[in-house]
């Protein structure tokens, strides 16, 4: 069950499941948006995330900055 699993993967890799896919989506994002001038929303959207709100708040946690501060550009 999916409990199990997040339990086990936890115990695997240190992380939680849910912080894996969020890291992992915010990678892509950065390797996505370099060069491209892509909206960050549509790259938030591209990347796995439904609203750009929680995407902006990962981001942030991950990287240590916003988005827009980041990219350089205000979205």
């Amino acid at each position: 069950n999916r409990n199990y699993f997040c339990s086990l993967f936890k115990q695997n890799f240190g992380v939680s499941f849910s912080s894996y896919i969020c890291e992992y989506r915010i990678k892509r994002a950065v390797e996505k948006f370099k060069g491209m001038g892509t909206p960050l929303s549509v790259i938030a959207g591209d990347v796995g995330f439904t609203d750009y709100c929680y995407f902006s708040r990962c981001f942030s946690r991950i990287m240590g900055v916003s988005p827009s501060k980041f990219f350089g550009e205000s979205n």
